[in-house]
């Protein structure tokens, strides 16, 4: 503190000392920068600068939104009907069973489409034995598909009769090739039973052959064709065509996995299409009936002007 005093009076004396004038000097020609001297506060230290605290602010982590995983389900392919049959080769059997009734016949809607005519196919026919009586087709997509009836001519009941299908091209050279069985496994003397080949031949056929390849004479099941078509339907729904009823066991054994086989015809008598259907009951009882549902869809129906139902079962 006493320096500092004698600081300010050391400054205060210099300055009446220029006010007053130092001798050989006048005020005029005093220099001007007397007047401005400084006060220098010697031994004067400046408070140390405190250092202010800084308020770093705290960063808080946003908070990161985690994904509930979520569970992609499973995708279940659901099989799409078919109107096109399995064709599976049916046991062969040994019991040639009565013959059955001729099937009713009935007419079918009125068709909405021109009928469109087929090349005629080749069929073999051979006297005293079981042969094809017509054969035609229908194509859906890329397949071609060749119904008919065989005719048992033989005097013997057949079963599994092979019906076999060749497809050829403008230089005769073979195209496409296969083959099925009749719908009913046994045919007895003088009746037909119709057939459906599903094939996919080569681009470029321009005819097909179709010809009986095989049949057994004898077998291990006994098949029936005694049974009674009963209220017989048929009925458009959805561009779908329906043969319905039902069908009763005329015989006093019980017959296991009875089928209703529909068959359309053209006004000619020749196959338009043929399918089957089981009755409802796996076992056919005595007198007991069971109802059945056959269903056709395509352009191949408007060439169809009645049906036929016929009935198998066996055990």
């Amino acid at each position: 503190m006493a320096r500092r005093h004698m600081s300010i009076v050391f400054a205060v004396l210099l300055a009446l000392v220029s006010a007053s004038g130092m001798p050989g000097i006048s005020r005029a020609d005093s220099p001007t920068w007397a007047g401005y001297l400084p006060i220098v506060f010697r031994n004067h230290v400046p408070p140390t600068p405190t250092s202010t605290p800084t308020n770093t602010p705290t960063i808080t982590p946003t908070p990161t939104d985690t994904p509930t995983p979520t569970t992609t389900p499973t995708n279940t392919l659901t099989p799409t009907p078919s109107n096109t049959p399995t064709l599976t080769r049916t046991a062969t059997v040994t019991n040639t069973p009565s013959r059955t009734n001729t099937p009713t016949r009935t007419n079918t809607p009125t068709r909405t489409s021109t009928p469109t005519r087929t090349p005629t196919p080749t069929a073999t026919r051979s006297p005293s034995t079981v042969y094809v009586v017509c054969a035609s087709h229908y194509t859906s997509l890329s397949w071609v598909y060749v119904v008919g009836e065989i005719l048992n001519n033989t005097g013997l009941a057949v079963y599994d009769v092979k019906v076999s299908v060749t497809f050829y091209n403008a230089q005769g050279q073979i195209v496409g090739a296969d083959y099925s069985y009749a719908r009913f496994d046994m045919v007895l003397p003088g009746e037909k039973a119709p057939f459906l080949i599903m094939i996919q031949p080569a681009a470029g056929w321009t005819r097909y052959e179709v010809v009986v390849s095989g049949y057994d004479t004898s077998t291990w099941l006994t098949y029936n064709h005694r049974f009674s078509i009963l209220n017989l339907n048929s009925y458009w729904s959805g561009g779908s065509y329906y043969v319905v009823g039902e069908i009763r066991n005329d015989t006093s054994e019980t017959w296991r996995y009875v089928k209703a086989i529909a068959t359309l015809y053209d006004d000619a008598g020749c196959v338009v299409d043929t399918d089957y259907s089981y009755v409802a009951a796996t076992d056919l009882a005595p007198g007991q009936k069971s109802s059945f549902s056959v269903w056709f869809y395509g352009s191949q129906l408007a060439r169809a002007t009645h049906y036929a139902v016929g009935a198998e079962g066996w055990r």
